[in-house]
């Protein structure tokens, strides 16, 4: 694993390449045995990480991931992050039959740049890029947010239409 100048804590793209490669063994463990598919026996699935967030001097997020005895010893939970990975299940061509979607890409992407933690980000690291992809399946999209190298910053999923699950 990539790491901060050898420290052992990971940069950001190699623990979201490292999180989504444990999930394909995971699902993988999951079939064994059975007639499904690994890459289709979760339609979804949630990582969530307390972690604080750090940068090198080449402005390199590094995640280093926080275990609850460490919460337990006295960290301020208040100055960590919370890193919440949404992996859902797309095909790569959707069946004509899926409905199409209530809002329009141009108006998630303007969604997701206008929240706080996604503009702090922009000011942090530089100019972000966002990508949606609407997952008819789940009446979701499924937003990447890159910086200009192409590193994932965040990825989250938007209900659509707005306010459902």
């Amino acid at each position: 694993m990539n790491d901060k100048k050898g420290s052992g804590i990971p940069d950001m793209e190699t623990f979201l390449r490292e999180a989504g490669s444990s999930l394909g063994r995971a699902q993988a463990q999951l079939s064994e045995g059975t007639d499904l598919h690994s890459q289709i026996v979760l339609a979804s699935a949630e990582l969530e990480v307390r972690t604080s967030l750090d940068c090198d001097d080449r402005g390199n997020l590094a995640v280093r991931p926080i275990s609850s005895t460490q919460l337990k010893a006295g960290i301020n939970p208040g100055t960590l992050s919370t890193l919440r990975l949404h992996y859902v299940a797309a095909s790569t061509e959707p069946p004509a039959d899926d409905p199409a979607p209530e809002r329009t890409r141009d108006e998630i992407l303007r969604e997701v740049m206008a929240v706080s933690d996604v503009m702090r980000m922009n000011e942090l690291v530089g100019p972000l890029k966002a990508d949606a992809t609407y997952v008819p399946k789940m009446k979701k999209w499924l937003v990447t947010i890159t910086d200009r190298r192409g590193r994932t910053i965040r990825e989250l999923t938007i209900s659509d239409p707005a306010g459902e699950g």
